[in-house]
């Protein structure tokens, strides 16, 4: 008899067919041609131990390096990163307050610093293989809301990341995976997963009337467990052998994900971002004997170049985010290499713009190399103190917004979209959305990249006919691209604070509407940060000034890089 699976494969699934379900490959598929492939759930069961002191015994002169006993003082040896140095290079300068350079972090009645300025870089393989670890299957199996919480953010929070799919998200393989041999980080994705399902159980119950608790239990053991979390990655930095690699990464920019989502949190975004980025430095200074600040954008798959990815967005966002910046003194910034060799091309679409894709947030590479260009653009402009200064950043914007109008309307933006239609028409579970997201989400960041641009740096005013043009461009892709039947990607909050806060004047007032509907939609869906964006972007309707002056008058200093 053909075995059966519980559940209907994944390309039925997303494309809504009856599927057979026979585990050795269903008929839909085979008729299709298509790979068929049943999701994995981690069912992690039982009751706890009741004996929870018992622990495994390590032998003598061992310890326990990504769930494999190895011998102490040992240290791994990977195979160098090949980097690749060409052009262009793109300078990312200082976040705004980088005067501060600890995490302070509450536990109990002490007080404990993340200090990034101990890290020491370690080996970095891009490795996609990471077993259990026993510290981490103790985790899990401590309490049924742990695995509970991972659960959650393996199948639910891990989408709030990205524009489009859920297969291919790096949030829901590559970051887990990681976690399963690193129980910090594993505690760090409980506490998200935990916190965004007690919101949106709170959500639920203040819409039923229900009288909701200061706090919840789910509250307060997410809490925990992020502290727990925080102390043992304190630890980890604050140890004089410690290795900085991947999995530490990952931790310290699920952390800055998570102030993000949530507008608060345990110590701030940037000084979390400005911790990352010194593991970097001091990683690439250490293989380079030249001491290079050279980061390659790869669009290659593993752990390893996901993150450097995932932290030059975040950081980008987190700059266009911003009012105050300062110029960084301590130490010189990474200079970033958005050039990617184009290594074949299926489907038209070449391998770099699919690997960034869907295993990123969406974003084509150029996109996010003009908007990093934009926030090099404003950090000049605000630092700048000279009149000749002055005027050749004025001359350097107007022609990055001559690039960025030219792509758009170029050759190799309609390519890079026709490739996109064409891949998704190969796998027909996305068949229905996948291109007019891609295509809506990256015409979105370009525009405004370029109305921050003109607005920032060029300083046009509010009233002016090419920033009225540029949010009616705005508000025409929302309508039209952006399927209005399904959720709003929150990647795009970015985008309607910088775009629904310059809705000051004439008939642009008439499109408000439709930036607070999908506001609200975030708040619903329990991502906090909504509600910073909203109160800001009220009071600048209310007050006719721009957003980053109300920042700067209220003292705020947000991101919304999710």
């Amino acid at each position: 008899m053909t075995p059966k699976s519980k559940i209907p494969c994944q390309a039925c699934k997303g494309a809504g067919f009856r599927c057979d379900r026979n585990v050795f490959g269903c008929q839909h598929c085979g008729a299709k041609k298509l790979k068929c492939a049943y999701e994995i759930t981690l069912t992690w069961g039982g009751r706890p131990y009741k004996d929870k002191s018992k622990r495994v015994k390590i032998p003598a002169n061992t310890e326990l390096r990504d769930g494999v006993l190895v011998a102490s003082g040992k240290r791994l040896t990977t195979k160098n990163i090949r980097q690749r140095n060409n052009k262009p290079l793109i300078f990312i300068e200082g976040l705004p307050q980088q005067t501060r350079r600890n995490v302070k972090h509450s536990h109990g009645s002490s007080t404990a610093q993340i200090d990034y300025a101990q890290c020491q870089p370690g080996p970095n393989p891009p490795r996609s293989i990471f077993p259990i670890s026993v510290h981490v299957r103790e985790v899990l199996n401590r309490s049924l809301d742990h695995s509970d919480f991972f659960e959650f953010f393996l199948h639910e929070t891990s989408a709030y990341f990205v524009a489009v799919n859920r297969i291919c998200n790096p949030f829901r393989t590559i970051i887990p995976q990681m976690a399963m041999s690193d129980p910090v980080l594993m505690k760090i994705l409980m506490a998200f997963g935990g916190r965004h399902r007690e919101r949106l159980v709170t959500i639920k119950n203040r819409r039923q009337g229900q009288v909701i608790p200061d706090r919840s239990p789910w509250d307060d053991l997410a809490q925990k467990l992020l502290e727990e979390g925080m102390s043992e990655l304190i630890r980890k930095l604050r140890a004089p052998l410690t290795e900085i690699g991947d999995s530490i990464l990952a931790s310290v920019l699920v952390l800055a994900s998570f102030c993000i989502f949530f507008g608060s949190g345990q110590g701030n975004w940037d000084d979390h971002i400005y911790g990352a980025e010194g593991i970097i430095l001091r990683e690439l200074e250490s293989r380079h004997q030249n001491g290079t600040k050279l980061l390659q954008y790869s669009s290659e798959y593993g752990p390893y170049f996901f993150l450097r990815r995932w932290f030059t967005y975040i950081k980008t966002m987190g700059c266009l985010s911003s009012a105050r910046f300062r110029p960084t003194t301590a130490r010189q910034s990474l200079l970033i290499d958005f050039k990617l060799e184009e290594h074949s091309k299926e489907d038209g679409l070449t391998q770099s713009s699919r690997i960034d894709l869907f295993y990123s947030n969406g974003m084509e590479v150029t996109v996010l190399s003009f908007l990093t260009q934009v926030t090099n653009m404003i950090i000049r402009k605000e630092t700048c103190n000279n009149v000749p200064a002055a005027f050749k950043v004025s001359r350097d914007a107007t022609e990055l917004d001559y690039k960025m109008t030219s792509y758009l309307e170029g050759k190799s933006f309609l390519e890079f979209l026709k490739g996109a239609e064409d891949f998704s028409a190969s796998m027909e579970s996305y068949h229905y959305t996948y291109p007019d997201v891609v295509k809506g989400t990256n015409i979105l960041y370009c525009l405004t990249g370029q109305l921050q641009l003109r607005r920032r740096v060029l300083n046009l005013t509010s009233d002016s006919h090419l920033v009225k043009d540029l949010l009616l461009k705005v508000v025409t892709v929302m309508e039209n691209d952006i399927r209005r039947d399904a959720p709003m990607p929150p990647c795009l909050l970015f985008v309607l604070f910088s775009c629904g806060c310059e809705l000051v004047t004439g008939t642009q007032i008439d499109k408000r509407q439709l930036f607070l509907d999908s506001l609200d939609a975030f708040i619903d869906r329990g991502v906090e940060c909504a509600f910073q964006a909203k109160d800001v972007m009220l009071e600048c309707w209310r007050t006719s000034l721009p957003w980053w002056e109300v920042l700067s008058v209220k003292g705020l200093d947000i991101c919304f890089g999710t």
